[in-house]
């Protein structure tokens, strides 16, 4: 069985501001959703960064000193803590049948728009950063990125075209691509470098188009099971993403979204599957107020699906996950 739970999108993002905000009723396609083109910093090595910790927080694209056009941030799923005050992303807590993630989000700020966005990253040829610490006893995260034309249409930057049926869940339906990545079991840091074409497995699009990209995401592994195998931590969508910047002016009523921080994702549809049945995924979180002015804050994200009792009644195995992820850039050609 496999160890990271479905690939069910890149996950997390749906707080990002409450999708699109003041595109204008004009019946014009929505800009938010054509592939904007943010503004980087640069390393020495010319890669494109996203995010570094260097200040200390979850800044992603960008200092704080600066605006881009595209800004956002980290969140990690409710049974994880994330710390940088070492000037990096560390992220821990117990890993057991609930799938458990962390990721990054943002939201677009342009002339006519702001809230959650796709982002185009055609003029890049893949996605590189640095990781270290316990990923379990497999020593393997599950990566993946959302891609819109993956995305259902109210996940991620709300700009997403795959048909989910009714009462359907995302896994087999509308699934982000993705690979394992390996982490050093010696607690080395490794450098992991991942081209577009890595990407796979997704549904309905195998791979990754970078000219759409709606989310990225690390996973944990579920725990070997106690019969040997592995408990399946279900396909997880969303997870317990954090909430997205403010988003901007609306055309008649002001801005919708989350306020940055613990806001919004929608839970996990499908809890983990124990020997006997999985349980229920957590609710989504609050939306962001409307009316003029400040956007409302966003609730508190949902958590993933709760995990199925082991032959009704023990909670299951699980490891300790301890993760430090670092120096996220893209890779020019």
């Amino acid at each position: 069985m496999s160890g990271h739970g479905g690939t069910s999108g890149a996950g997390g993002m749906s707080g990002q501001g409450g999708g699109a905000a003041g595109a204008g009723g004009t019946g014009a396609p929505n800009v938010l959703c054509q592939g904007v083109a943010p503004a980087f910093d640069y390393d020495s090595s010319g890669n494109a960064i996203i995010a570094n910790f260097d200040a200390g927080f979850s800044a992603a694209f960008g200092s704080a000193a600066t605006t881009f056009t595209a800004s956002g941030g980290t969140y990690v799923s409710m049974d994880l803590t994330e710390d940088f005050s070492a000037l990096n992303w560390h992220v821990s807590g117990t890993v057991g049948a609930t799938t458990e993630l962390m990721g990054i989000w943002w939201t677009c700020s342009l002339p006519s728009a702001a809230g959650g966005c796709v982002l185009d990253f055609s003029r890049f040829k893949g996605i590189q950063f640095k990781v270290k610490g316990n990923a379990g006893p497999d020593h393997q995260l599950f990566f993946t990125l959302g891609r819109a034309q993956n995305d259902p249409a109210a996940k991620n930057a709300m700009c997403g075209s795959c048909d989910l049926p009714d009462g359907a869940t995302e896994e087999g339906h509308c699934v982000g691509p993705g690979l394992d990545i390996a982490v050093p079991a010696n607690g080395d840091s490794a450098t992991v470098t991942v081209l577009w074409t890595d990407f796979h497995n997704g549904i309905p699009f195998d791979s990754i188009d970078p000219h759409q990209i709606t989310g990225i995401q690390w996973r944990f592994h579920a725990p070997p099971g106690l019969d040997g195998g592995v408990v399946d931590g279900g396909g997880v969508g969303g997870g317990g993403g954090s909430a997205g910047a403010p988003g901007g002016a609306g055309g008649n009523g002001g801005a919708t979204g989350g306020a940055g921080g613990a806001g919004g994702a929608a839970g996990g549809a499908g809890g983990a599957a124990g020997d006997t049945g999985g349980g229920a995924g957590g609710s989504g979180g609050a939306g962001g107020g409307a009316g003029s002015g400040a956007a409302g804050s966003g609730g508190a994200g949902g958590a993933g699906g709760a995990g199925g009792a082991n032959d009704g009644g023990s909670s299951g195995p699980s490891y300790m996950g301890d993760i430090t992820i670092d120096d996220i850039v893209l890779v020019p050609f």
